[in-house]
């Protein structure tokens, strides 16, 4: 099977601990954040018998990054992980290629994501490999909760007014199958931080290219699980998630790169169908709707910013595909005009 190029990469350490065949592997990812990755990695040295490993994918840092790296992983002399090992990319991607980069290189039956800010929780392993083993095999992705941290030393502790990534603070666990949506194109379980994917979503769609620099990528994973098994979402908490409100892509910003990205996501879903129907190609249902909302969010790309004159010929447009959007474009619209009148 031919795989897309951004998968290559080198491998610049590993070190086996154990023989046995890991049921996890904790795939961490990192580009020029040594410092709380490597924090990551302590919190995942010593976890217990509960047959782990920890796969490092570097997203193309440059030399030096990588060498600090190097040399902090030879100093780590004992681990309860079966195998530590550390890779660099050939070329500087985004976080969604990286994820299954890293799954390219794990040996693990199920994938648990590790970003390099976030901090697993002592008992993160062992937990997940106790939960994993009494899940159906039509479960194919885990999506777990975790406290929201600020990065400082002070850990948050968990309680009931706790904030955290999927809200709901527990130990209550839903799952959810593609029959619970109207359609496929609707929200899903996001949360991409605490994924815990089984080898066969990975194995299913791996060969299929990514637009580059797409964001939403916790959206892409969920939606190809709910093609071919089911999600199961766990409330208790198994990490501590730190976002930077400074980071490249910011928060909810809504603008012309977050609907390239929507845009960029259909695209992927058509491929993704493509590929698990039998003669490889769309049923003409699937092809009217991805055509329905690729229109729809290139309409929305265009109001964004076009001038007053223009902008109705294009809102009556979107009216017409979704009467809902449309209702949602004006409101905005009509914030904005009322925040420059502010600004005024």
């Amino acid at each position: 099977m031919q795989l897309p190029s951004f998968y290559q990469c080198d491998k610049l350490f590993e070190r086996v601990f154990s023989q046995q065949k890991p049921l996890l592997s904790a795939c961490v990812l990192s580009y020029k954040q040594n410092e709380t990755v490597k924090k990551a990695i302590e919190a995942l040295l010593h976890q217990g018998n509960c047959g782990y490993e920890i796969v490092i994918m570097d997203d193309a840092s440059d030399a030096a990054t990588c060498q600090d790296m190097v040399g902090y992983l030879n100093t780590i002399s004992s681990s309860d992980a079966v195998r530590i090992a550390y890779y660099t990319a050939h070329e500087n991607c985004d976080i969604l290629r990286n994820r299954w980069r890293a799954m390219n290189q794990a040996q693990g039956e199920w994938f648990v994501n590790v970003d390099g800010d976030d901090l697993p929780m002592k008992d993160r392993m062992p937990r997940l490999a106790s939960l994993v083993k009494t899940l159906s095999e039509d479960v194919v992705l885990v999506a777990t909760n975790g406290l929201l941290w600020d990065g400082s030393e002070q850990l948050p502790e968990l309680k009931p007014d706790s904030k955290t990534v999927l809200g709901r603070v527990g130990d209550g666990r839903c799952q959810v199958s593609l029959s619970d949506y109207d359609d496929i194109l609707s929200r899903t379980p996001v949360g991409g931080c605490g994924f815990v994917a089984r080898r066969n979503l990975f194995e299913r769609f791996k060969a299929i290219d990514m637009p580059y620099r797409i964001k939403g990528e916790d959206v892409v994973m969920a939606k190809r699980a709910l093609l071919i098994g089911k999600v199961l979402i766990d409330y208790s908490c198994y990490y501590y998630y730190f976002t930077n409100p400074q980071s490249a892509c910011g928060s909810g910003c809504y603008n012309k790169r977050w609907i390239q990205d929507r845009i960029d996501r259909c695209k992927i879903l058509a491929k993704d169908l493509a590929s698990i129907s039998p003669d490889g190609k769309l049923s003409p249902e699937w092809e009217g709707k991805i055509r329905r909302e690729r229109r729809k969010q290139e309409l929305d790309y265009k109001l964004i910013d076009c001038s007053i004159i223009v902008w109705p010929y294009y809102w009556l447009q979107l009216c017409l595909i979704s009467r809902d959007e449309g209702v949602r474009t004006l409101k905005r619209r009509v914030k904005e005009i009322i925040r420059w009148k502010r600004h005024d």
